[in-house]
């Protein structure tokens, strides 16, 4: 797949772990070919950026045993949400239901974004993650299926047994490549989705109930809980983790946070000087930005260095989320945020509660005057 930068090429790992040895392995590889760092993506993969020559890292990952190969690569994406003891079986899950997958006939025709969530609750959990077929732990061995949507939002819902659940929801994967186009679940009207599970009894689903999810930090259960700023790791930061991190693994949440081992967490220091961030009010965590102009022939301003110098000048509006595009497509974030800068001829246009498509409220911003206008003390800048 080519992106504005050069090729970029997706891990998709099992479990959305990636273990010591096979850290070791990434990182040589990246230095090589990934001249602008590994990102974590919001669907809890690596992905490699700005690969000059995509056929020879395809062809070294491949010998590193990072790359998927056989039936497992035509698997729809499967996100497992579970802490390290793993109480409920969601990476046994996960195994059973790709063993179950690995025999589906055609399952290659299936959409590319098609989803499957497997959650085991707990700290980790994501339930408002929404899914094309999602599976929730219930305890005492059973799980709750879902089409459509999130925890609480998806339906229908069936309850079932652990010994079941990966062949109901192949089952229904089956089915939907019976379609010409086998599109995403998604998309289609309750009634078509009731047909999905014909022959079960549906059940209502869970009532909203708060839950004591774990943010970024430090506890001896779960590890140390990470983000890098823009989801990027930069060769130094991969170096880094793979000296420190001798056994084990790191654990991808799809909200780009990283799980390590406390052996990461005692050598903090150094990771920090690598842009890692483990502090929920730290007002990076709401930035997005795409290259910008250092990798980009589309974009005419230098993204990530003045969403960075934003973030820091208006704290509250990144905390809120702020994206800065350098050019209208929106190839980082094309949902809305609190801010989006839009750049154009090396100034940017403002977006306030929009996405990059959207109309501007002020046009040809400095770098100055956009500060000026996320400021709360600002007046109006620029004009229409």
């Amino acid at each position: 797949m080519w992106a504005a930068d050069g090729a970029l090429i997706r891990l998709r790992l099992p479990g959305n772990r990636i273990r010591a040895g096979q850290l070791a392995a990434l990182v040589p590889i990246a230095r090589r070919h990934a001249a602008n760092g590994v990102m974590v993506t919001r669907r809890a993969k690596l992905e490699l950026r700005g690969v000059a020559k995509p056929e020879a890292a395809i062809a070294e990952l491949g010998r590193a045993g990072l790359l998927e190969r056989g039936p497992a690569a035509d698997m729809p994406d499967v996100l497992v949400l579970a802490d390290r003891r793993d109480e409920r079986g969601a990476h046994r899950l996960d195994e059973s239901l790709r063993d179950r997958l690995a025999h589906v006939d055609g399952i290659e025709r299936l959409a590319d974004k098609f989803l499957i969530v497997i959650d085991g609750g707990g700290p980790l959990a994501a339930p408002a993650l929404s899914a094309d077929i999602r599976l929730d732990a219930i305890g005492n061995g059973r799980w709750r299926l879902g089409l459509a949507g999130g925890r609480f939002d998806a339906a229908p819902v069936v309850e079932l047994g652990a010994d079941a659940v990966a062949d109901v929801a192949a089952r229904i994967i089956e089915k939907r490549l019976m379609d010409t186009t086998p599109e995403r679940l998604r998309g289609l009207p309750r009634t078509m989705l009731q047909n999905f599970l014909a022959g079960h009894t549906p059940v209502g689903a869970p009532v909203p109930a708060a839950e004591p999810l774990a943010g970024l930090g430090y506890d001896a259960a779960l590890g140390w809980r990470v983000r890098f700023v823009f989801g990027v790791l930069s060769i130094k930061a991969l170096a880094v983790l793979a000296e420190i991190i001798d056994n084990g693994s790191i654990g991808l949440l799809p909200d780009r946070r990283l799980v390590l081992p406390k052996q990461a967490w005692l050598a903090r220091q150094r990771l920090y000087q690598h842009e890692a961030i483990d502090d929920d009010a730290d007002p990076r965590n709401g930035l997005s930005a795409c290259i910008g102009q250092v990798g980009c022939r589309w974009a005419s301003t230098d993204t990530r260095a003045d969403a960075l110098a934003l973030a820091a000048r208006a704290p509250e509006i990144a905390r809120r989320g702020l994206h800065v595009s350098g050019c209208a497509k929106g190839c980082a974030r094309r949902a809305p945020s609190a801010a989006t800068l839009v750049g154009r001829h090396g100034r940017y246009d403002l977006i306030r509660d929009g996405a990059p498509s959207d109309a501007p409220h002020a046009t040809g911003l400095t770098w100055a005057e956009a500060g000026r206008a996320l400021t709360p003390r600002a007046g109006k800048a620029g004009g229409r």
